[in-house]
């Protein structure tokens, strides 16, 4: 059975490729690059996303260092008894969790092929210089009229102390 997640995230993948690959660097000023994926189910109602989370860590010109790139899919049920959508959240960190300096989401109502989405998080918002050095991620669910709107599974933490550079 083809997996549509799979098949959007090597599309998302793609062309994040594009965008590393546009930038010319040597193997030792290579950008970090994390891998994430989550998921998250409540009743007939899911979500599910894959993708990744490119990490500057050198200035270009439309760029600061310490933005970090997103790029990825996330899919939400097309379960006709479940018509809800599918939420991500995305927020940047600066000292290890001290500062919020950006967050984005990402929605989808029943898009079972995968809605694939691209953004930066940058600390344009931050009181300090300091570079985005930790990334949380959420996968919710929305339960309709009821409160909370929406339902969410464990966060995740991607930071850049665990990250390598690529080549």
């Amino acid at each position: 059975m083809r997996h549509p997640l799979r098949a959007t995230l090597v599309t998302a993948a793609a062309l994040a490729a594009t965008v590393a690959a546009a930038t010319p660097a040597t193997a030792e000023e290579a950008d970090p690059v994390d891998l994430f994926s989550g998921e998250f189910a409540l009743g007939c109602r899911s979500a599910a996303t894959e993708g990744t989370l490119h990490w500057e860590t050198t200035p270009t010109p439309d760029q600061s260092p310490g933005s970090v790139n997103v790029a990825g899919v996330l899919t939400s049920n097309d379960d006709a008894r479940c018509l809800r959508r599918g939420l991500l959240v995305f927020t940047a960190y600066t000292g290890m969790g001290q500062e919020r300096v950006d967050y984005a989401t990402v929605t989808a109502d029943n898009v079972p092929d995968g809605l694939p989405f691209a953004f930066s998080l940058t600390n344009e918002l931050g009181t300090s210089a300091a570079p985005i050095d930790l990334v949380q991620l959420q996968v919710c669910v929305d339960q309709g009229p009821n409160l909370p709107a929406f339902a969410c599974g464990a966060p995740q933490f991607f930071t850049t102390t665990d990250l390598e550079p690529t080549d």
